[in-house]
């Protein structure tokens, strides 16, 4: 079983200069207040409606520089992700490198038939049972979106299959936040089933 000494010692890879980090983050600031992100969620909507230093237009939020700086102050520098096995629990902010999948497939090579085909649930379900047995996969993406269902409720199958069939961290996409208190529900229960401090 892969435990998180498996990980790879971090190295550090300087590709930018010390102005040209200043540059990018001064362009995605500038960004942020003149074009802003767009939140289909209203209760997020409706906390950036009550922040000075938002401004809401519809779906669209504009943030003041001051704000996001603030917002970038108070990320935590370490933290660890959960797994359903604590041995796989990913420290991070700790240099150390971790890899996993890669994500979104809607179409896979049947190895049987000799042909590409639509993904389909039973292909996540493999492929999570799979990636949970190798060495450097060290946490689970989506990796595959099934096909053979409706759209909306993929992301609750595959969470579910996520947490079942894998003792790694899962990492979890949504489309929208339409599903998302079920999936941390789910998350939640899985925890308390294994003895898990915090969400997974």
């Amino acid at each position: 079983m892969l435990t998180k000494n498996n990980a790879l010692p971090g190295q550090k890879a300087k590709v930018l200069s010390e102005s040209g980090v200043g540059k990018i983050h001064d362009k995605v600031l500038e960004t942020l207040e003149k074009i802003g992100c767009d939140f289909q969620d209203e209760s997020a909507l409706e906390i950036f409606r009550s922040n000075k230093g938002a401004s809401v237009e519809g779906s669209r939020v504009r943030f003041t520089p001051q704000l996001v700086e603030w917002a970038i102050e108070q990320a935590p520098g370490k933290f660890t992700l959960r797994a359903r096995n604590p041995e796989n629990d990913l420290p991070l902010g700790v240099g150390q490198i971790y890899y996993t999948s890669a994500f979104g497939a809607t179409f896979i090579c049947d190895r049987e038939q000799k042909t590409y085909r639509k993904a389909l649930l039973d292909d996540a379900a493999d492929y999570f049972l799979l990636a949970d047995k190798l060495e450097n996969v060290h946490y689970v993406l989506t990796a595959i979106i099934p096909q053979d269902m409706p759209v909306e409720l993929a992301e609750m199958y595959i969470a579910a299959l996520q947490f079942s069939n894998s003792e790694k961290h899962a990492d979890i996409g949504t489309p929208n936040s339409d599903y998302v208190d079920e999936i941390w529900e789910m998350g939640q229960l899985v925890a308390e089933a294994s003895g898990t401090e915090g969400p997974l």
